[in-house]
Parts: C-alpha cells; sequence; structure tokens
C-alpha cells in the first residue's frame, strides 16, 4: 500500500501541486503549511510548472467565529499575496469568507466557500473572484462538489463541475498520511490544470 501511495504522489508531483481544498472550514489547528503547485496540460504554456507556498495562522473568535491570515508567495511571478479569511460554524455548515490582495499587481479578489457534511458525506462549494479585477461578478468561477470520507477518514474523494468562467469537470483525492498530514491532487477540466498540495496542520 505505501508503494502505491508513493506512485500515486509521484505522478501528482511530476504534474503538478496546488492549494486548492474542497473544504469551506478553517483547519482546526492554528498553523496550516501548504506546499502547493500545478500546471497545465493545454493551452497557454502548456506543461509549466507554478508554485505558491503559503503559511496560514488561525485565531479564534467565538465558538463559532474564527479569523485566519494567510501569506502566499508566487515563486513564478515573484508576487507576495496577503489574505484575511473569516470562518463561520453553523452546526455541520461551515463557511469561509476570503479575501485577497497581490501586492504585484494591486488586485484585490473575494470569494465565499461552504461545506456541508454529514457522516462521511458532503457537499461543498467554492464562488471565486467574486470581486475581482476591480469587476464583480467578471471571472467568476462557481463549482459545486459532492464528496465522501472513508470511514477511518485516511481517503476523501471530490467530484462535481465548475460553472460560469472556465466550466468543467472538477476531481480531487486527498490522502491523510497521519493526523495534520495529507496530500492532495486534482483535476481541472475547467482551468485545463492539474494540481498537487502537501498540507501540514499543527499548534
Amino acid at each position: 500500500m505505501k508503494k502505491i501511495i508513493i506512485a500515486l504522489f509521484a505522478l501528482f508531483m511530476s504534474i503538478n501541486m496546488s492549494a486548492q481544498i474542497y473544504d469551506g472550514k478553517l483547519p482546526g489547528t492554528r498553523w496550516r503549511v501548504f506546499l502547493p503547485m500545478q500546471t497545465s496540460y493545454e493551452g497557454h504554456a502548456p506543461h509549466t510548472v507554478t508554485a505558491a507556498p503559503q503559511l496560514m495562522f488561525r485565531q479564534d473568535l467565538t465558538k463559532w467565529l474564527a479569523l485566519e491570515a494567510v501569506a502566499t508567495y508566487n515563486i513564478n511571478s515573484e508576487s507576495f499575496m496577503p489574505k484575511l479569511w473569516l470562518g463561520f460554524s453553523l452546526g455541520n455548515v461551515w463557511i469561509i469568507q476570503r479575501n485577497n490582495y497581490n501586492c504585484k499587481t494591486d488586485d484585490f479578489s473575494t470569494g465565499l466557500s461552504g461545506t456541508w457534511k454529514v457522516k462521511n458525506y458532503g457537499i461543498d462549494f467554492t464562488w471565486d473572484n467574486i470581486y475581482a479585477f476591480k469587476k464583480w461578478c467578471n471571472e467568476d468561477r462557481l463549482q459545486f462538489v459532492a464528496t465522501y470520507a472513508t470511514p477511518n477518514n485516511k481517503w476523501n474523494f471530490n467530484a462535481g463541475y465548475s460553472c460560469r468562467f472556465k466550466k468543467g469537470v472538477i476531481a480531487n483525492v486527498r490522502y491523510n498520511i497521519k493526523d495534520g498530514i495529507r496530500l492532495q491532487g486534482k483535476f481541472d477540466g475547467g482551468a485545463k490544470n492539474v494540481q498537487a498540495s502537501f498540507i501540514w496542520d499543527f499548534n
């Protein structure tokens, strides 16, 4: 089994890595490290790998409200992107309001994501770029996925569709190596890219 996992991760790493996780939930820990990369399989600059590591810090404000500060650096474009996210918890429903700023291009964007889960099943949505490039709903992406987690929560699977800008089928798989350490791979048929990520959550 370990050889299969290593082979799958090597495949994902050879084609890409990304920070997108299908969850409308902030991490349960105070810190998160993302090591993301991605590559396009057609269109502009195919097979060019991009990387944008992230460091996140979470601060609980109340039992149902948390604040997360995110620092992202895009290695390829040499741009720093500070982000501020608000996470809301309402029982088995979670919502994140995301605010992002690109210091190099002077662009601000905002979006929403959410998760509804019951036992091993759930529905996630992500609405990126509600406001971006100084316009409302211009190149926004609205994505819906169904989620299934194995009983031991080792594997998480998502599949769905991206609407509006860059429409297409999307799929995601996540493997929990151990508490707080995960690998993730993603296929995005709308954006024409494949992705993989290493995630480390800790206090």
